[in-house]
C-alpha cells in the first residue's frame, strides 16, 4: 500500500503514522527489557532507532535481519551447561509422578493397580504424586480398590498425594473413607483444593 500514501501530504502522513505507532512505543518496556536480556534490548532499540530515522520499511526489516543474525549465531555455537564449581547435589527422596488419563472406574481399576504397584515396588519410592487433571471420573469401586493400596503405602512411609483434581472428584473423594485417610496426614491438605493449570507430571 505503499504507493496509495503517496497521494496522502507529507504532514498528514506523518501525523497518521506516529499516532498509530505511538501507543506501540513503551521506553519502560525497553528498560525492563534490558534488565532481562541485553540482547533483546539492544535489537528493539536497533529497531526502534532505524524506525525513527530511516523509516518504517528498512527499520523493520533491519530489526529482523539483526534478530535472525544473532539468532544464527547462538545455534551455531551452542553452549554446554554444567555443574557450578564447589557444589554438590544429593536426592533426599525418589518421587514416582504418574497421571491418570480419562476415568477411573471398576472396568479398569485393577490393571491401573497393578501397573501403579509395579511401577512403586520396581524402585525405592518415598514420594508418590498422582496427577488427577485428566482423571476425568472416579467411581466408588475404584476408590474402595484405591484406598487400601494407598493406605499400605503409608504405613510403609510413603507420602502418596492425589493433586489437580476436579471439583467433582474432589467432592466424591471427601466423602468416601479415601478422603478420611488422607486427611489425616497434614502432607495431605493440598489433595482436595482444585488446582486449575495444565501441569502435568509423567
Amino acid at each position: 500500500m505503499t504507493d496509495y500514501f503517496s497521494q496522502i501530504p507529507h504532514p498528514a502522513l506523518a501525523a497518521i503514522i506516529i499516532i498509530a505507532i505511538f501507543p506501540l512505543i513503551k521506553l519502560s518496556g525497553l528498560v525492563e527489557t534490558y534488565r532481562q536480556d541485553h540482547h533483546d534490548a539492544f535489537h528493539y532499540g536497533l529497531t526502534l532507532f532505524s524506525v525513527v530515522f530511516i523509516g518504517i520499511e528498512v527499520g523493520l526489516a533491519i530489526g529482523l535481519l539483526s534478530h535472525l543474525l544473532f539468532s544464527y549465531r547462538q545455534f551455531a555455537t551452542p553452549q554446554l551447561l554444567t555443574t557450578l564449581s564447589q557444589t554438590t547435589a544429593s536426592p533426599q527422596q525418589t518421587a514416582l509422578f504418574c497421571q491418570i488419563l480419562g476415568a477411573l472406574n471398576f472396568m479398569h481399576s485393577t490393571a491401573l493397580l497393578a501397573q501403579l504397584m509395579e511401577q512403586v515396588d520396581a524402585v525405592d519410592v518415598t514420594l508418590l504424586v498422582i496427577d488427577g487433571h485428566q482423571l476425568t471420573a472416579l467411581d466408588t469401586t475404584a476408590m474402595s480398590r484405591l484406598e487400601p493400596v494407598l493406605r499400605h503405602y503409608q504405613q510403609q512411609g510413603i507420602r502418596c498425594y492425589i493433586d489437580h483434581v476436579s471439583p467433582t472428584v474432589s467432592q466424591k473423594l471427601a466423602q468416601h473413607a479415601i478422603g478420611q485417610l488422607l486427611s489425616n496426614d497434614p502432607a495431605f491438605i493440598s489433595t482436595f483444593r482444585p488446582i486449575n493449570t495444565a501441569t502435568s507430571h509423567h
